[in-house]
């Protein structure tokens, strides 16, 4: 049986594509992604408190997203331990996630922390589809998230090490780097086989 998987990190550094890759390696995982589970009950707040701030719509969606893939994640592990997930999360806290490897979950940590906000716009405007987000914002709004992301990627670089977490740098050569990575991940399976 192989072990689940969490990828965690900032956005646009590459969780998904990596998810993708593992899932088309490994056709027998099976996908938990926070964005639609976000978008989700974001929505559900807009329909049920049409009048709440955003600023307090966002807090709530965030806190249940949080409560609430932990929740699926376990849940599925615990009734469903035949089948493998991987978990794919801007938000599930590292303190968690070093709890989880201590009971055989795989974690991965995906940032950028040594780039420039220039860098990283760029980065995004180079991996943008048509069915991302950021490629319907401005490089204005882009600069506003892109300087948070990259205080969040200082910050998961020096939580991972302290909590002995597999790293990984998407800054530069974002393909090469997730292909490495790949590679990391099914010597890994193979070993805990």
């Amino acid at each position: 049986m192989k072990k689940n998987i969490i990828i965690v990190g900032v956005p646009r550094a590459g969780k998904t594509t990596l998810t993708k890759m593992i899932l088309k390696k490994y056709p027998n995982y099976n996908l938990i992604q926070e964005d639609i589970i976000e978008e989700a009950i974001h929505q559900t707040f807009i329909r049920i408190m049409p009048k709440a701030e955003y600023e307090e719509t966002m807090k709530a969606t965030n806190e249940m997203t949080k409560v609430l893939q932990a929740f699926i994640f376990k849940q599925s592990m615990e009734y469903e331990p035949d089948l493998n997930y991987v978990l794919d999360s801007n938000t599930l806290p590292l303190k968690a996630c070093k709890y989880l490897q201590q009971h055989g979950i795989i974690v991965i940590v995906l940032a950028y922390p040594n780039e420039t906000p220039e860098d990283v716009l760029k980065n995004i405007r180079e991996h943008d589809t048509e069915h991302d987000w950021t490629r319907m914002n401005g490089d204005a709004l882009m600069s506003y998230f892109i300087n948070a992301w990259l205080s969040e990627s200082k910050r998961l670089k020096k939580e991972a090490k302290k909590f002995c977490l597999k790293f990984v740098d998407t800054g530069k050569n974002r393909e090469q780097v997730l292909e490495e990575t790949m590679n990391w991940l099914e010597e890994k399976l193979k070993d805990d086989n």
